[in-house]
């Protein structure tokens, strides 16, 4: 009985897999913006409170870590997290200003905004 309790409370200290699978984010708002510094295009976007928390954490837990950035399965950016990102907002650069538009139109119409580790 001692070593399964033991087992349960290594568990419960050192989870395994923690954000293994990619990390679903709900997208309130999205507008096409450009980069102040060299006026490239790119889509801004607000996330939920569950999602900002739940962002916030993975970001804290990756610091200078590559991550793949997809909507609706399809990658659009790869990044290097430099800081934990803790305030529900985010940037995604894009080619143009119509893929940026049509970033943004995908992630108004509710689409899947996944982020995940690159190994």
């Amino acid at each position: 009985m001692r070593s399964t309790a033991s087992l349960l409370f290594s568990l419960l200290l050192f989870p395994t897999g923690a954000f293994a699978e990619p990390l679903t984010l709900e997208v309130t708002e999205a507008e096409v913006a450009y980069d102040l510094r060299n006026g490239r295009p790119l889509v801004s976007f607000r996330m939920s409170e569950a999602s900002r928390k739940a962002f916030a954490d993975f970001t804290s837990q990756h610091v200078n870590e590559k991550i793949d950035i997809r909507v609706d399965g399809n990658s659009v950016s790869q990044v290097v997290i430099r800081e934990p990102i803790t305030g529900g907002t985010g940037q995604i650069l894009a080619t143009s200003a119509d893929a940026a538009r049509q970033l943004t139109e995908r992630l108004r119409a509710m689409a899947s905004l996944e982020v995940e580790v690159i190994p």
